[in-house]
């Protein structure tokens, strides 16, 4: 057990980090080796954030600090196993809960290792498609695809569409002036549409009629039967926890909204889901 108060520096136990670990992973690994809980051992550091998962994203730069100093490391190298400084907006895209992708042969060699607890910093992107450690394709911990309309699968469209657009969001969810940009298509995409009632008179001249959201459509254009049931409706609207399945319809309607005509931008602008401007990027970032 760590003593109640210590002097500012290096502690003299430290787990060597992994490669692309997480930097609350790292943490728990260090706390366990004194025998004590994360947040005690942030509490001891004097860190104004005691959360570790809260601390990946939200940690102040003072925090940093003490805790590259107790960790022997600088401050880059806990920058870059966290998320701090990123965007709010790019929060979307990061499993703030359970990994959102896994590597199999990094696992397999953590549990041979006894290091099963680790977690890596890619495996919370739920844009990422390789892992951080050695390369491998990662795999999705999400809900796997079937043929139920409640877990929907897009027929016509492939992973390549997927892929296409996770690309994309790897290179913005970490820029402050598209991540807002791309938060709010992604939340236009998946809200299902209700005019307001002080412009359902001027409806008839709308493009999007009241409905489903715009990524549910896209699934069931062109569908019959049992296949046009409506879905389940996703009551969390963060992109890293959505199925696998809902990711790659979600990717599609962006796709589709970024060559769609320009009296759809508008009417998502009526509805208040995107601001001036937005049209303009989204179709720079999504359309090719």
């Amino acid at each position: 057990m760590l003593l109640a108060s210590r002097r500012p520096g290096r502690l003299p136990i430290v787990p060597a980090p992994e490669t692309d670990e997480l930097m609350s992973s790292w943490l728990k690994r260090v706390a366990a080796a004194y025998r004590t809980k994360p947040g005690a051992l942030l509490q001891q550091l004097g860190t104004i954030e005691t959360d570790p998962a809260t601390f990946d994203w939200a940690a102040r730069p003072s925090d940093i600090d003490l805790v590259a100093a107790a960790l022997g490391t600088d401050r880059s190298d806990l920058v870059q196993r966290s998320f701090a400084g990123i965007p709010k907006a790019g929060l979307m895209f990061v499993s703030l809960g359970s990994p959102a992708k896994s590597c199999s042969s990094c696992s397999a060699e953590f549990a041979r290792r006894g290091l099963s607890s680790v977690v890596l910093l890619r495996w919370k992107l739920a844009v990422a498609q390789v892992c951080g450690r050695c390369g491998g394709r990662l795999s999705t911990t999400l809900n796997p695809r079937s043929k139920s309309p409640h877990s929907p699968s897009l027929t016509g469209h492939d992973d390549e569409i997927l892929d296409d657009v996770l690309n994309v969001l790897a290179m913005t969810m970490y820029d402050h002036a598209e991540a807002p940009v791309v938060e709010r298509l992604f939340r236009a995409v998946s809200t299902p549409i209700l005019w307001p009632a002080a412009r359902r008179a001027a409806l008839p001249g709308c493009v999007i009629k009241n409905g489903p959201a715009i990524m549910w459509r896209v699934w069931n254009h062109g569908k019959t039967g049992i296949e046009r049931a409506t879905p389940v409706q996703l009551t969390n609207r963060k992109f890293a926890a959505w199925p696998e399945n809902a990711q790659m319809i979600a990717a599609a309607a962006i796709k589709q909204l970024a060559c769609g005509p320009a009296e759809i931008w508008s009417d998502l602008r009526k509805l208040g889901l995107i601001e001036i401007g937005d049209t303009t990027v989204g179709r720079q970032l999504f359309r090719a």
